[in-house]
């Protein structure tokens, strides 16, 4: 599998807005970019720890889970996805993919819509 590489710190800083109310910006999307970069892909239970320091850094209201009617993973079990809650489905806002290991940069709606079929995403549940 070959390594995702995280955005850049320009698609971070302008995909959470961080120049509208953050006192650094560009640090803050270093931050993300690095704790992504280090979080690593793949099967990694490092997701959840990464995923809420995310959440704090972009401002957001948590960290909630996608669950779908199968088992995708032995450690997330049914939960297909986690992601940030930044106040609105359509929301851009970070997930990571339990099955595959890898964080999008993406709205949960747009996610649900494209992978309900596979998944059959049946909760939204705060983490």
């Amino acid at each position: 599998m070959a390594q995702q590489r995280p955005p850049t710190v320009k698609r971070i800083k302008s995909w959470f807005n961080l120049d509208q109310y953050s006192r650094n910006p560009d640090k803050d999307a270093q931050k993300v970019k690095d704790l992504l970069k280090n979080a690593g892909f793949g099967y990694n239970v490092d997701a959840e720890r990464t995923i809420a320091q995310v959440n704090k850094i972009v401002n957001g209201h948590g960290v909630e889970s996608l669950r779908g009617n199968k088992r995708v993973d032995p450690y997330f079990d049914n939960t297909v996805a986690l992601y940030v809650n930044m106040g609105d489905s359509y929301a851009p806002t970070l997930l990571y993919e339990t099955e595959t290991g890898k964080w999008r940069l993406t709205t949960w709606a747009d996610w649900v819509e494209k992978h309900d079929r596979k998944y059959k995403i049946s909760q939204v549940i705060q983490y």
